[in-house]
């Protein structure tokens, strides 16, 4: 079961991407989520996640696409029971960046929980992530919030 997000950012899509691949501030914008490792083509990371304001869950995700400047995809799961992909796509637009934000959600866990039900909350964790990200971003092109510099 696949969901598509998308939002409007106020910054350039090489200023997005900054943003994506800076994971290390990931909690400067994000309470809930975290990427934890070197963004990079076929990088192991560790996708964490807070689940009703208890504690970080924690599991292996893999790059499985990696366009720099444009996006990437991870794909992580627990054989036979779930897997998971997410891909962040930066197209350019007229004032700025938009964001397609794609979930996919397969496997037992899902026939398990109800279709319909994994996608609200897949919308729901889509939606989230593109609004905190938009905000900062709306600082970050105001000059409120300073990024380092590339190549730190």
């Amino acid at each position: 079961m696949k969901v598509v997000e998308e939002i409007d950012l106020p910054v350039r899509p090489q200023m997005a991407w900054r943003v994506l691949t800076d994971l290390e501030r990931y909690p400067h914008w994000i309470s809930t989520f975290r990427l934890e490792g070197e963004m990079a083509p076929g990088a192991e990371l560790t996708y964490a996640f807070r689940a009703r304001k208890r504690r970080m869950f924690r599991l292996p995700v893999r790059v499985i696409h990696f366009a720099m400047g444009q996006g990437f995809s991870l794909r992580g799961g627990v054989p036979g029971v779930l897997r998971w992909d997410q891909s962040l796509t930066l197209v350019r637009t007229i004032k700025g960046a938009r964001l397609v934000h794609e979930l996919e959600w397969n496997g037992l866990l899902v026939m398990l929980v109800g279709r319909a039900r994994i996608t609200r909350k897949l919308h729901l964790l889509g939606a989230s992530f593109n609004r905190c990200l938009q905000a900062y971003c709306v600082k970050v092109a105001k000059g409120t919030v300073r990024l380092p510099r590339e190549g730190r």
